[in-house]
This record gives C-alpha cells, structure tokens and sequence, in this order.
C-alpha cells in the first residue's frame, strides 16, 4: 500500500513538475501588447511594433513623480553606459505619468543629460498589459524573449548596481 501511495506521489510530482516547467518556458516567450505609446516626438506608437535590433533590449518603466524610480533611471542609464554599451544593449525607458506631470519628462531627461529612447504611457495601459509596476526592468533577448525582469530599484555603488541585469545581459546566447 506504501509503494503505491509513494508511486502515485512520484507520478503527481512529475506531472507538477512538467506542467511547472511548460509554464515557466511559455512565459519566457513573449510579445509586447498592442497597446498605444506616445515616442518623444509626440507620436503614437503601437507598443507590439517595439523590436529587437539583434541585440538586448533593457526596458525600464519609471514615473518622474517618484523621485526613488527617477533615480533608478538615472542609475540604469549609468550603468548602460559604463558597462552594457559594449554588448549592444539598447535601453528603452517608459514613463507612465499621467499628462499633466509628462510635460515634464523631456525637460528632466535633457536637464539629467539622459539621451535614451522613451515612450509615454500616460494612462499606465502598456505597464497594466505587462503586468508591472514602476519601477521595473525587463530584459529582452535578441528574439524579444523576457530573458530576466527585475522589480524595484537598483541604487548603490555603479560598480555593483543592478548585478542581476548584468550577469542576465552576460548570459543572452547570441
């Protein structure tokens, strides 16, 4: 009777840990919603046409309103150009203030010296589409797959921030 309950537990386990699995290399596979952005330009721009170049793509959701997410961009933005230029990666940064407050945007971002690619969000539907919250960091591979994603802030030494986004930008497969 032990054996059997045992045997039955193993098979359970294995199904569970086969459906895990199916789920966890489905969620890698991913294409950005159609959702509408405004570029910097002031043009709308559908979400699901944002692609890969051949090369990583580090996209950083922020609010200026949150001083602590603004600052996180500045360090993201450090740290691109201390370490990640070299690999090729591009960063796209978007904001998801509301209107009012993303007048203010291209003035802080020219103000900090910050020459990136940003889109507006203003009504927070490409953050809601993706399931995330400011601050946050996905990393895409080279074939727009989620590589790694990061919630919260990275804030500390430049040579040590954000040590999980490096090692997953060192460990995309070309």
């Amino acid at each position: 009777m032990k054996a059997n309950t045992l045997q039955m537990s193993r098979a359970s386990f294995s199904l569970l840990l086969l459906v895990l699995c199916s789920f966890a290399s489905q969620a890698q596979k991913h294409v950005l919603p159609s959702v509408k952005l405004i570029n910097s330009r002031g043009i709308h721009v559908d979400a699901a046409t944002i692609h890969s170049t051949g090369s990583p793509i580090l996209m950083v959701f922020w609010k200026l309103t949150d001083k602590s997410s603004a600052e996180n961009l500045k360090n993201m933005y450090q740290v691109m150009q201390d370490s990640l230029l070299e690999q090729k990666v591009r960063l796209i940064a978007i904001c998801s203030d509301n209107a009012t407050a993303s007048y203010q945007v291209k003035p802080w971002l020219d103000a900090q010296e910050l020459d990136l690619e940003f889109y507006y969000d203003i009504n927070g539907d490409f953050q809601r589409a993706m399931g995330v919250k400011p601050p946050f960091s996905i990393l895409f591979d080279n074939n727009m797959k989620v590589h790694c994603q990061q919630a919260g802030y990275c804030s500390g030494n430049g040579s040590v921030l954000c040590a999980k986004i490096r090692e997953c930008v060192q460990n995309i497969q070309p």
